[in-house]
């Protein structure tokens, strides 16, 4: 512990370039490409979509634990009639509509308050993913939830900036930074450490 990981091995797969070494982490805030989602004042759907369902099919273990982080930003808050829903943050939501084979799992940021203009908030939970998370049919995509409101009968939303979105395989997010790990990375846990390929295909054909 303390120590670095020292030279890793280069693997090679055919049609495939080999871009390092990762341990736990499924999105890492400085390394997930997921730097903000804005939702729009206005819309037809009542999130606005992270992750769809290949990317839970392909990144989410079932029957597993994850800890999640992320913070949020209060951007705006749309003209409104009357309040609607008080809750926002991450949602694991199952697009198929018998919902009681495959419930949805909240990730969420203060139930029942309404976030302010300017107003920043961190959050950090843990869930435990069903055991039918990484099957097709369920049709599972992560959500990010916003405030809503209504006006003259239609649905509108307050936009919220949710950043630094971690989401991590395990009960409590491990210290290593960053998401790559490399020779220079230290040892921060003395247990078996199980580092995965990051690969990207060389063709459209390929996954």
């Amino acid at each position: 512990t303390g120590s670095t990981y020292g030279k890793l091995p280069t693997p090679t797969r055919s049609g495939y370039t080999f871009e390092g070494w990762n341990g736990k982490n499924k999105i890492d805030k400085s390394k997930s490409g997921v730097a903000e989602i804005v939702n729009e004042t206005s819309r037809v759907y009542w999130a606005s979509p992270i992750f769809n369902n290949e990317w839970v099919i392909n990144n989410l273990n079932p029957s597993t634990q994850y800890s999640i982080s992320y913070d949020i930003d209060g951007i705006s808050i749309p003209e409104y009639n009357s309040r609607h829903s008080g809750n926002l943050g991450l949602l694991l939501y199952s697009q198929n509509n018998d919902t009681s084979t495959y419930p949805s799992i909240y990730m969420m940021n203060r139930s029942g308050h309404y976030i302010s203009v300017g107003e920043k908030y961190h959050y950090e939970t843990s869930i435990t993913t069903t055991s039918d998370v990484n099957l097709s049919s369920a049709k599972y995509v992560i959500y990010a939830y916003s405030n809503r409101f209504l006006k003259d009968g239609t649905g509108v939303f307050a936009t919220i900036r949710l950043y630094n979105i971690q989401l991590e395989e395990g009960e409590v997010a491990t210290e290593y930074e960053p998401y790559y790990i490399t020779a220079n990375t230290k040892v921060t846990q003395t247990s078996d450490h199980t580092l995965k390929a990051i690969w990207k295909a060389n063709s459209q054909m390929q996954k």
